[in-house]
């Protein structure tokens, strides 16, 4: 399964990861995605997605 989204009319292929990312992103805009009260980066794991990491 191809998993692209387009910017400016141009295809971007995605990671499973990243497309299911956007999707819950675009499903409710406008909404923050804050994690559990503290500060954190959010960090590309290559082939796998993302996770959230502590700042400090």
């Amino acid at each position: 399964m191809r998993h692209t989204v387009t910017v400016d009319g141009e295809p971007i292929e995605c990671t499973p990861g990243e497309f299911a990312f956007l999707a819950a992103m675009s499903e409710q805009p406008g909404r923050f995605f804050i994690p559990a009260q503290r500060p954190a980066h959010l960090v590309t794991v290559y082939g796998v997605g993302y996770k959230m990491t502590a700042v400090g």
